[in-house]
């Protein structure tokens, strides 16, 4: 069985990488959205919306980064920050969310020719799939976008060229061209 072939797009937050995820996956019809803060949310969320008696673990994505007073005046992105960083990765280590995505991403070999992860920022996450999937499966896509930076977040830019991974830059104009240039960059990257 041939492994599927796995965009990792990295950029600041801010700078579209969820909307081109959502490009490409509406591109490609055997494509699926995995991200590596699924696990972060979910579970930071349930532990806070469970002491609120709260389930919906949505609740805070369109306010990521505004200041709750649910949360002590911290944004929701404060809190998934801290426990990624101070409990997850502390406690099972920096590859954690590789690890966890990866588990997820077993169920979908076979069945899926692109997976889409559009949330990439942590050389170690990643390393996780390159290991697993080979670094000829692997396409990474640098998004940048003018006033976005990684400056209240704890992801930042990555080199996956040292394991062998196809690597781009993509600049997101924010204009109509944008949806064209990541369709086209995905099909020099993967080789269509």
């Amino acid at each position: 069985m041939n492994p599927p072939k796995v965009i990792l797009i990295n950029g600041p937050p801010r700078s579209g990488k969820d909307y081109a995820g959502s490009i490409i996956a509406n591109h490609w019809l055997n494509s699926q959205i995995f991200r590596f803060a699924t696990h972060v949310k979910a579970r930071s969320q349930k532990a806070l919306l469970d002491f609120d008696g709260c389930e919906d673990i949505t609740l805070f994505e369109d306010c990521k980064d505004l200041p709750s007073d649910f949360l002590f005046d911290r944004t929701p992105r404060d809190v998934w920050i801290a426990f990624s960083e101070n409990f997850m990765k502390y406690l099972f280590g920096n590859d954690i969310f590789g690890k966890l995505l990866l588990r997820d991403l077993i169920t979908y070999l076979g069945k899926v020719d692109l997976i889409i992860i559009p949330d990439s920022g942590f050389e170690e996450e990643a390393k996780v799939l390159i290991d697993a999937l080979g670094p000829q499966n692997i396409f990474h896509i640098r998004l940048s976008r003018d006033g976005c930076d990684f400056s209240r977040d704890s992801r930042g830019f990555l080199d996956l060229t040292k394991y062998g991974v196809k690597s781009t830059r993509l600049h997101n104009q924010g204009d109509e061209f944008f949806e064209k240039e990541v369709i086209d960059t995905v099909k020099r990257l993967i080789g269509e």
